[in-house]
């Protein structure tokens, strides 16, 4: 088996450069390891997207949607193999992958591959795990990586308070499969995993292989019930509660004003995505056997 290692240059991953390569030589497979911080590495990346078997994003979200976008780009038929080793690791979460070095490996190698869809945005860019604006959003802005990895889901709860009380509401017209929703919004999250900020499960019933993508909208008239609901969205049991608005969807179009800025598989970005559509099974993906 060839194996490609993309390794975040920002993250740190790519001092175990050399500790990657041996762990996979251990499991009699070739591997090459390519530190990677965007354009001044896409050519080698692309070009290892092209002869591996599967193209490996050791670091957390923000490298996972980095190596399934080259996949896309080169139209690669390796899989995506994932070694957690981000701050939140979000999407490993959803799939039971391990965290770090030891057992992630194995999977890549011996595990099997199962389709994985893709979310693509009018932007020109794909979504891999979440998208999400307003209250999540801003959430992401303030929560320090050190908060996250320290408190995981309670920094959620903490960085959370922090941004209540200077929190706008959004006037939303989304049309969901073609059906026309609006309301005045605090929160919208579109997943196509479970988990975003370190394991709060926003989406709990999300599939990566379903071909839709979950929907999860917090209304306005929530804000003052919002505290008492935070435990419910911690565990998951958020999507009856009053004020929450839950759809699966295969296409979404969504309007706002004020206009909305997204997180985007756990980096805060300027832009704002007015269309989302599923690619089912778009790329292939190595998980526990």
């Amino acid at each position: 088996m060839r194996i490609a290692v993309l390794l975040n240059k920002r993250s740190g991953t790519a001092g175990a450069r050399e500790e990657v390569i041996a762990a996979f030589h251990r499991l009699g497979a070739e591997c090459e390891a390519l530190p990677f911080d965007g354009a001044e590495d896409l050519s080698r990346a692309r070009a290892a997207a092209k002869w591996c078997d599967v193209f490996v994003a050791a670091g957390g979200d923000g490298t996972i949607n980095a190596a399934a976008t080259i996949l896309v780009e080169t139209e690669s038929e390796a899989a995506l193999g994932l070694m957690p080793m981000g701050t939140c690791n979000d999407l490993s979460r959803t799939l039971n992958i391990p965290a770090g070095m030891g057992e992630s490996e194995d999977v890549i190698v011996n595990g099997r591959s199962v389709p994985l869809d893709l979310i693509y945005m009018d932007s020109g860019r794909i979504l891999v795990n979440q998208a999400n604006g307003g209250l999540s959003g801003r959430i992401a802005d303030e929560l320090e990586p050190e908060t996250k990895a320290r408190w995981g889901p309670l920094g959620y709860w903490r960085a959370s308070l922090d941004v209540l009380a200077d929190l706008p509401e959004y006037e939303v017209a989304m049309v969901i499969d073609g059906e026309k929703l609006q309301t005045r919004a605090l929160n919208v999250s579109v997943a196509n995993g479970r988990f975003s900020g370190g394991g709060v499960p926003v989406a709990p019933d999300a599939d990566v292989s379903d071909g839709l993508m979950d929907v999860v909208i917090i209304e306005s008239r929530m804000r003052l019930a919002l505290l008492p609901l935070l435990p419910r969205i911690l565990q998951g049991t958020h999507l009856d509660a009053d004020g929450v608005i839950h759809h699966r969807a295969s296409a979404l179009e969504l309007y706002s004003d004020p206009s909305m800025p997204f997180s985007i598989d756990g980096e805060l970005e300027d832009e704002n995505p007015r269309r989302f559509e599923v690619l089912p099974g778009r790329l292939k993906l190595r998980v526990p056997a």
